[in-house]
């Protein structure tokens, strides 16, 4: 919907052109029937509340929705080739799920590259379109796998070979962290193009998204750092909330009289969380008068007091701050 019109999506901005003038959208489907179509189409514009009622309805114009359920392969990229002619010009196809139409094996690196490379790229190449595969990713990973894997790995997170991704030019991956309403979306692959900041203005290629929960709303929105704060929460031990802000004592105990810079850093990486979430941990733990600080607003330093020193044992850290 924002695309169409050209205005950005979670900070991905279309092209110059395409913010004046818009994108024209070809959607292919296989797993929706029209009553679904209509409810999320129904649920995105009623959460699109930065547009106007002019720019729903010119997305709405700007946007083709088709269902093919009975094509693969060679006769699927057919199909879309005839949409394109007939029903374009498109300036962006989107085919979803890329597994109804490939027409093999997911797993074989000869079907899906023929899939990838002979059939829908030079499609795109012929036709002067960006071409989107949403594609079904692997079942979340578990206990040490699920933190072993390095930045680059997460381009390789959709099911099957390899080569649903090599020949893409960049990757979007949209991943469970445990959460039934917060996601992590990630720019996979090429994702520093994207020119994401986080909340303290540092580049980066991830971003907490999460489900809208008005009735009648079905869209995505951008995560409050209370309830990305509560999925950290709940995935290093299910540890009440109130404990959470203590995790800065034992930081500080860990490592008394450092800066702020220096616990941001520390705190952060041992919680997978943003440096904003553990600067306002901080603030509640001096409020509580469990931390005392020193300096200015450009360097301070902290130290924990004996009423959050005689905390400690009630209040027991779940991660390892010795390693």
């Amino acid at each position: 919907m924002h695309w169409a019109v050209g205005k950005a999506f979670f900070g991905i901005m279309p092209g110059e052109v395409f913010q004046k003038q818009g994108m024209r959208i070809l959607i292919v489907q296989a797993e929706n029937d029209e009553g679904d179509l209509a409810e999320m189409r129904d649920g995105v514009l009623a959460g699109c509340d930065d547009l106007t009622d002019e720019e729903k309805a010119r997305a709405g114009r700007n946007i083709l929705i088709a269902t093919v359920t009975d094509k693969s392969a060679e006769a699927f990229a057919a199909v879309v080739e005839a949409l394109i002619l007939e029903r374009g010009p498109f300036d962006l196809v989107m085919v979803d799920p890329a597994f109804a139409y490939l027409g093999g094996d997911s797993n074989s690196q000869k079907d899906v590259s023929h899939f990838m490379r002979e059939l829908f790229n030079p499609l795109a190449q012929k036709h002067g379109v960006g071409v989107i595969l949403a594609h079904h990713t692997n079942k979340p990973l578990r206990g040490k796998e699920k933190d072993s894997w390095a930045a680059g790995d997460f381009a390789y997170l959709g099911a099957g070979s390899a080569e649903w991704i090599n020949p893409a030019r960049a990757a979007l991956a949209l991943r469970s962290i445990g959460s039934d309403t917060v996601f992590e979306f990630r720019g996979a692959k090429r994702g520093k193009r994207l020119r994401w900041m986080d909340d303290d203005g540092n580049p980066t290629n991830m971003q907490h998204i999460a489900h809208d929960g008005r009735l009648g709303v079905i869209c995505w929105r951008k995560a409050t750092a209370e309830e990305i704060a509560d999925v950290v929460t709940k995935g290093k031990g299910g540890r009440r909330k109130q404990y959470d802000d203590f995790e800065c004592v034992h930081a500080v105990l860990h490592r008394p009289g450092e800066s702020q810079i220096f616990y941001l850093d520390l705190i952060a990486g041992k919680l997978d969380c943003g440096k904003t979430t553990v600067r306002r941990m901080l603030q509640n733990c001096v409020k509580a008068g469990w931390i005392a600080e020193q300096g200015d607003a450009h360097f301070r330093r902290y130290g924990v007091t004996e009423r959050g020193a005689g905390l400690k044992e009630s209040h027991p850290s779940v991660l390892d701050w010795v390693s």
